[in-house]
């Protein structure tokens, strides 16, 4: 629901967590090839929306970026723009084209 709540421009962050949190972390960090799990991010290639992912979802850090994305902050203003950037890419005449790249690329780096 990441990218729906982009898309209408709401602000956001991203929380996942578990138990045996660190140890996940380590197995799921070489798992995973991308830096980022949230499809705003993803597409954008860039830290949009806050991932506060297993032991780094705390209530500190929630309260922490949950205060300043409520408030008139520079972090809701970049926020609001990565939005942007991300609704041009998506609409971009030639998306089709650039996923299909994109997914040959990856699939060239899986070998």
């Amino acid at each position: 629901a990441t990218l729906e709540t982009a898309i209408l421009g709401t602000p956001q962050i991203a929380c996942y967590r578990m138990n045996g949190s660190k140890f996940i972390y380590k197995f799921y960090r070489r798992l995973l090839k991308g830096k980022y799990v949230t499809l705003p991010n993803l597409v954008t290639d860039e830290p949009i929306i806050p991932e506060l992912l297993l032991h780094f979802c705390s209530a500190d850090a929630v309260d922490s970026h949950l205060t300043a994305l409520l408030a008139d902050s520079a972090e809701r203003k970049q926020m609001l723009d990565g939005y942007s950037r991300m609704r041009q890419i998506l609409t971009n005449k030639d998306c089709t084209t650039c996923t299909a790249k994109g997914i040959v690329e990856y699939l060239k780096k899986q070998k």
